[in-house]
């Protein structure tokens, strides 16, 4: 995710160098620094992904697979180069990538395409910790099918018990919807995210599309901490301070309203 001849600096402990990218660069001047960790929502880009933009833009802007001319030859071209890039990257075949215009799209296109599997009374077991994105698709196509959506419930600490497996998991279940790695965990709220922005520190609050979740949880709203390949340790250490700052200053406006 570096330019050529750019590399992550060891001690960052970030999995990509932050100069890399224009808008932490310019962000960053000084300790005091803007922290991103809302990453999960937007991830900043690189250098040679802005730079790859502009080339695109201004040399071959044109429909892929569409029109006999030589922009959209190029298009084309860029296109299908791209393809077979990521297929390298993922250990899959060209033909086995599929664009769309993010996760979103790409989960609903899957559902509806699975409609047909569903039948009256089979089941779609869902757990609580998907972002919308993994769980309406699943609602929307269970109610055409007269299917139903089970939900899969974590434990206090996120995590999904064996016996939880066992309970939803069943005869009639069809499709089992579980994201590797849930992106939509947090604690806090409005005021936590207003305390970490004050000192420079960008996080996420709100209920981050998982109202199944944050209901759960038995709250309203959450503030979600998320990082990206540019995270360096430093920030991580940054965060917690700004965290433990926040703390203090609510523990001492607790006690000011108490007297």
């Amino acid at each position: 995710m570096t330019r050529e001849g750019a590399h992550p600096s060891p001690s960052s402990g970030a999995l990509a160098a932050p100069e890399d990218f224009p808008l932490l660069a310019h962000e960053a001047a000084g300790d005091g620094g803007l922290v991103y960790l809302n990453s999960a929502a937007t991830t900043q880009k690189p250098s040679c992904v802005l730079e790859a933009l502009d080339a695109f833009y201004r040399t071959a802007n044109a429909n892929p697979h569409r029109g006999a001319h030589r922009l959209g030859t190029a298009a084309t071209e860029a296109l299908e180069a791209a393809r077979r890039d990521v297929a390298r990257l993922m250990g899959a075949d060209a033909d086995e990538i599929a664009f769309t215009s993010g996760t979103t799209c790409a989960l609903n296109q899957l559902a509806y395409g699975l409609a047909g599997l569903l039948h009256p009374g089979d089941e779609v077991a869902v757990s609580l910790l998907e972002h919308h994105s993994n769980l309406v698709p699943w609602l929307t196509v269970a109610r055409i099918a007269g299917a139903k959506v089970r939900h899969i419930v974590p434990d206090r600490q996120g995590r999904i018990p064996d016996d939880e497996i066992d309970r939803v998991i069943g005869p009639r279940t069809r499709i089992v919807a579980v994201s590797h790695v849930s992106n939509v965990r947090g604690v806090g709220a409005d005021l936590a995210a207003h305390a970490l922005d004050r000192r420079n520190v960008a996080v996420r609050s709100g209920a981050h599309c998982a109202q199944p979740l944050v209901r759960h949880l038995g709250a309203e709203a959450v503030c979600r901490a998320s990082t990206g390949v540019y995270t360096s340790e430093r920030d991580v250490d940054r965060f917690l301070e700004a965290v433990e700052a926040a703390r203090q200053d609510a523990a001492s406006l607790m006690a000011a309203a108490m007297l």
